[in-house]
């Protein structure tokens, strides 16, 4: 009966690392290459099928070198290089009206000519940060310490017992 009880907890701790830590990196990475304008699909299915989260690792790093943004009037993807958008034709960069340098929305001064600048908008929408939901961190790192400590208080439990 004791070596029954025991095998459970290391029952459910290699079902989760088989079953749900996959099935919640693969939602993640569906959903943020989706945002980001990437091959979701095929970046689920390296992130899931990798072994020991590589694959995760792997779209972490390659993701952030993943240049685009989004035209504020049409929605479209555009690398961020553009100053006007391809598919609509709306302007992505704000110019200095006297040296028609890229200038970012909220300066005064234009860094190039110092020409003082007129008040400016965002032609853009920022791309998704590159930052790990923290539920999914907690989610991995808590499960499994929650089955070890019952693996623990059951073998103490057992011990005490004899």
């Amino acid at each position: 009966m004791s070596s029954t009880v025991m095998v459970i907890p290391i029952f459910l701790l290699f079902l989760f690392f088989a079953l749900v830590v996959p099935v919640l990196v693969g939602v993640y990475v569906y959903r943020d290459a989706k945002a980001r304008g990437m091959d979701a699909v095929l970046w689920t299915i390296i992130a899931v099928l990798a072994p020991s989260l590589i694959g995760l690792i792997v779209y972490l790093v390659v993701r952030s070198s993943n240049n685009t943004r989004r035209c504020a009037q049409c929605g479209a993807q555009v690398s961020a290089e553009f100053a006007s958008c391809p598919y609509c034709g709306a302007q992505l960069r704000n110019c200095c009206p006297n040296c028609k340098q890229a200038v970012e929305a909220g300066w005064r001064n234009c860094p190039h000519c110092g020409a003082q600048l007129p008040e400016m908008q965002e032609l853009y929408t920022q791309p998704p940060k590159n930052k790990l939901p923290v539920w999914l961190l907690a989610v991995i790192i808590a499960v499994p310490v929650l089955i070890l400590l019952m693996f623990l208080g059951l073998a103490i439990f057992n011990f005490a017992r004899f």
